[in-house]
């Protein structure tokens, strides 16, 4: 019977190393898991912030679109007067 006992003990000891293992593995992976979540969540605040960047960026280029679109409208209402001035200097001279 002791030789039974014996054997037994050989294989609960096998078991608590390979428990150990275990554990320190599920550890190890905790940390790991833990670590990934922290880059992840670090990556998503930083592509938050660039779409933010980007809708600012955005709101800039419709602001300076719209200002050259007015630029255009002057200019035009600019060169069509230049051209009824000219016209009525021409009118003068001819007088």
């Amino acid at each position: 019977m002791a030789h039974g006992i014996g054997a037994f003990g050989k294989i609960l000891e096998q078991l608590e190393t390979e428990l150990r293992k275990l554990r320190d593995s599920r550890d190890k992976s905790k940390q790991q898991i833990t670590g990934l979540s922290q880059r992840l969540t670090t990556i998503i605040r930083e592509e938050m912030k660039l779409r933010g960047e980007f809708a600012d960026l955005r709101k800039q280029e419709d602001n300076l679109l719209k200002k050259r679109n007015d630029m255009k409208k002057k200019i035009d209402s600019l060169n069509s007067e230049i051209k009824k001035l000219a016209s009525a200097k021409q009118k003068l001279q001819k007088i």
